[in-house]
C-alpha cells in the first residue's frame, strides 16, 4: 500500500493502517509502502491519522517482584499525566520468581537430591 498524497495533514502525524490483525504505522512523510500479507479483495484496510499530543519519559529502576508505579508527566501541560506499572514478565505470562525466594531454594535442592 503506498500513500500518495495527503492534504491538510501535517507532516509529523503519524498514518496507521490495520489489515485484519496487522497494523503498520509511519509519518506521513516517510515516503515508505507499507508491506502487508497477501490482501484479499473482500478485506477492509482501515486508515486512521494520529498525531502526538504529549510526550513524557521515565528512568526505570530495578524492578521489585510486583512491579514498580511510576508517574509520567506528558509535555509541558502539567495536567497531563500517566501512571505506569512496571513488572517482571515470563513466557507463560506469570512473574518470574524471586531469585532470593524460598520457593527457588527448595526447588534447587529438591532438583539436587535427584540426581
Amino acid at each position: 500500500v503506498n500513500l500518495l498524497s495527503c492534504q491538510g495533514i501535517p507532516e509529523e502525524a503519524i498514518v496507521s493502517l490495520r489489515a485484519g490483525s496487522v497494523r503498520r504505522q509511519a509519518a506521513v512523510s516517510s515516503g515508505r509502502p507499507f508491506r502487508f500479507p497477501k490482501l484479499e479483495p473482500q478485506d477492509v484496510l482501515k486508515f486512521e491519522i494520529l498525531q502526538k499530543i504529549g510526550t513524557g519519559y521515565v528512568v526505570l529502576r530495578p524492578l521489585q517482584g510486583e512491579g514498580t508505579h511510576y508517574k509520567v508527566s506528558l509535555g509541558e501541560d502539567s495536567n497531563m499525566a500517566a501512571e505506569i506499572e512496571v513488572k517482571p514478565y515470563s513466557a507463560d505470562g506469570a512473574a518470574p520468581a524471586d531469585p532470593d525466594s524460598p520457593a527457588k531454594e527448595s526447588t534447587q535442592a529438591s532438583a539436587k537430591d535427584a540426581k
